[in-house]
């Protein structure tokens, strides 16, 4: 599941230059298929922001659709504890909050990072008591 940083930056770029085609649209599926079978602390805020971003595509919104993609597009699938928690929050987070309009969206990004911070937390906890 490595590549899917790659590809999700190769999606976001293509929405953000209007330049998102058939063929991106067929790419974007397959990653989301791998997505939905992974194990992945990243699968449902990874989910949220794909359906998120294919609902800004049939609404020619390409700009909204590729700010979706970018809040996704350095998560770690392979191995979460590489994910630059930190740099997330601070940056890519914020800068997602500041431009998204849609409260709902924003509320249901909140609760999904709940649940995956409770998921690291968790794969933590269970790392000191194996020690």
């Amino acid at each position: 599941m490595g590549d899917k940083m790659i590809e999700f930056a190769f999606i976001r770029n293509k929405l953000a230059s209007d330049s998102f085609n058939k063929e991106d649209g067929i790419m974007l599926k397959m990653v989301k298929d791998k997505i939905l079978i992974s194990d992945s602390p990243f699968k449902e805020i990874t989910l949220n922001a794909i359906n998120n971003c294919e609902e800004f595509i049939r609404t020619d919104q390409l700009i909204l659709a590729a700010r979706e993609i970018h809040l996704i597009h350095n998560f770690t699938f392979n191995n979460f504890t590489k994910w630059n928690a930190d740099y997330f929050y601070k940056i890519e987070l914020l800068s997602y909050l500041e431009q998204t309009e849609d409260v709902s969206k924003i509320k249901k990004l909140i609760l999904l990072l709940a649940k995956l911070q409770i998921t690291i937390d968790n794969q933590d906890l269970l790392k000191i008591f194996k020690n």
